[in-house]
């Protein structure tokens, strides 16, 4: 319904949500530029996300030219890996307690490092080393910066900022791969016949994008945030509202939005009484909120934590697993090869961006966990079609003669993209479970869990293609777990972090004390 009582046709209704999801990441983009704590880090991801993605259609054909085999390869990918699963939790431990700057400097030294290593290297060895330091920056750089950016900023636009940091990096990474034809073009004609320098020049540019990070983000230190991330209060400046976390306002009054609009933010928005909402306005905390941050810590919602951290995994199994099998799936079923493959992973990260734009908006019309539970359900409807594809029905001949492989290919790409909605709709909650002085950490420990998923669902979902069982089935499964823990949790998983307390907990002196002040005031 709109204000005059008139009805809003559907397609009209879809309209109103991609406008309010454009602008909305447009809003976003535009406060984490204009305000001085979030513009070097935004930029320095931005740079670092282009440079990346400039070079990533020859880093394989490099190391095959520096002489390492397809194992040695595959080592050295694990290498980059192993590391991420490794430094996550320590960083953001670190983060919380000894601040974010030099962790984020340290980040873009190591990726510059890395980047400069790689292209220099002339031995399988000293691709090792290389990814030693990829590891340490590369693989981290965006995870300190998006710790940074959400411990900054209000809560209730957490979702808002993991998505729109998926938005923007996926953006100019498909902008980035758009344009490699036209860089090695130019590399093509400045060195003819020279395959290895080449490919040498297109990995070295990507340290020039790094190494700016490293001297703005230490030019720009004054202006950032550079106390501990778990004492954010002492700042002395408003948290980071994202353009004001606000939706199109003219999209807002077309909408007939339900009561769930408030659920990201009600924890925020609805005090449970007028003097916590002033002491919280002036900086300060009650000493009920301390008393409950402390049952929080020992009681259910590090139950909660757990079971968010389990859907983690799930849900990175069950990704790793589909994008691994994928290519082998269409060769064996269609005949497909690299050339084609490669237009499904455009198309994968083409349609990624305007889905995780979409998820705030729908966050705010159906509530956080109805929404990831819409996601779960799409994610587990489509494996299970794929997977009726490709084992009941017809031999591959007979599936290219009906036209499958259009299908096969559209249903895949709506489970993988569903996937990795799910992923970003589960990091923003489980976020959201511990208190706002673990932020840090519970950024670090997801980034962990979703590394070692993916080790996990690489190995289990290739060894059980080769005997025979489809790992889709397998993966409806995992994302059944995911949808449970939303069941399990719905209040947790609705409204974020408030203080809730667990069964057992014992009271403090001073929440006694609080509340017979409060009997005494009746």
């Amino acid at each position: 319904m709109v204000g005059g009582g008139q009805t809003v046709s559907r397609p009209d209704l879809a309209w109103l949500w991609v406008k309010e999801a454009v602008r909305e990441q447009q809003r976003l983009a535009a406060a984490l530029l204009e305000d001085p704590r979030t513009r070097t880090p935004f930029l320095t991801l931005c740079l670092a996300s282009f440079g990346s993605s400039l070079h990533e259609a020859v880093t394989t054909y490099f190391y095959l030219e520096v002489g390492a085999s397809t194992a040695q390869i595959g080592e050295v990918s694990a290498i980059v890996l192993a590391q991420g699963i490794a430094v996550g939790p320590a960083l953001g431990y670190w983060m919380d307690h000894r601040g974010s700057v030099t962790v984020m400097i340290g980040a873009a030294f190591f990726c510059a490092l890395g980047c400069f290593l790689r292209g220099l290297a002339q031995s399988v060895a000293e691709l090792y080393a290389a990814a030693v330091a990829l590891g340490l920056g590369g693989a981290s750089i965006e995870l300190v910066i998006l710790i940074y950016v959400s411990a900054i900023s209000e809560r209730s636009i957490r979702s808002t900022i993991v998505s729109g940091f998926v938005v923007q990096t996926l953006t100019l990474r498909i902008l980035a791969k758009a344009a490699y034809p036209s860089f090695a073009a130019v590399l093509a004609a400045v060195f003819p016949h020279q395959k290895l320098l080449q490919y040498r020049v297109a990995l070295s540019i990507c340290w020039f994008f790094c190494f700016y990070g490293v001297v703005a983000l230490t030019a720009a230190r004054r202006s950032l945030v550079t106390v501990p991330l778990s004492d954010v209060s002492k700042d002395g400046r408003p948290l980071f509202r994202g353009g004001d976390g606000v939706a199109d306002e003219e999209a807002t009054e077309l909408l007939d939005e339900p009561e769930a609009l408030s659920h990201a933010s009600s924890a925020e928005a609805h005090p449970d009484n007028e003097e916590e909402a002033a002491a919280a306005a002036a900086g300060f905390r009650s000493p009920r909120s301390i008393v409950l941050e402390g049952r929080t810590r020992s009681g259910g919602a590090c139950c909660v934590f757990a079971l968010a951290s389990l859907s983690l995994v799930a849900q990175s199994v069950a990704t790793t697993m589909g994008t691994v099998l994928w290519p082998l799936i269409v060769r064996d079923q269609f005949s497909w090869g690299a050339e084609k493959y490669a237009y499904l992973v455009l198309l994968l990260a083409i349609f990624r961006v305007p889905t995780s734009a979409l998820l705030p908006p729908l966050e705010r019309r159906l509530g956080p966990a109805p929404a990831a539970l819409t996601v779960c359900g799409i994610a587990a409807a489509s494996a299970v079609a794929v997977a009726v594809l490709v084992t009941e029905m017809a031999p591959a001949d007979s599936l290219r003669r009906h036209g499958l492989p259009l299908l096969h290919s559209t249903l895949f790409l709506l489970h993988l993209v569903s996937l990795r909605a799910l992923e970003v709709l589960l990091r923003a909650r489980a976020s959201l479970v511990l208190p706002p002085t673990w932020t840090s950490r519970s950024f670090g420990v997801a980034a962990s869990l979703t590394a070692l998923g993916g080790v996990v669902g690489s190995v289990v979902g290739t060894r059980m293609y080769v005997a025979g069982w489809h790992p889709l089935w397998v993966s409806t499964i995992l994302i059944i777990m995911c949808g449970l823990f939303l069941l399990v949790s719905p209040k947790v998983a609705a409204d974020g972090w408030t203080g809730w307390p667990s069964s057992t907990a014992t009271p403090t002196q001073e929440g006694k004390s609080e509340r017979k002040a409060k009997e005494g005031r009746l």
